[in-house]
């Protein structure tokens, strides 16, 4: 079982990663993962509306 603290730390380098990892598409604009991962079922809160539009 991992501990909490193990799982902070493990989440802290994530957020770093996203944060300081960046992509661009054909027309040049540039996201980091961090701003990506917020607008997809990535982000917990959207993957809860999602999961409960999805049961009705």
């Amino acid at each position: 079982m991992i501990s909490q603290s193990v799982r902070q730390d493990q989440k802290r380098r994530n957020e770093h990663y996203l944060s300081n990892t960046y992509i661009r598409n054909d027309e040049g604009q540039e996201y980091s993962l961090k701003e990506l991962a917020d607008l997809s079922v990535s982000n917990p809160a959207i993957r809860r509306g999602v999961l409960i539009s999805m049961q009705k």
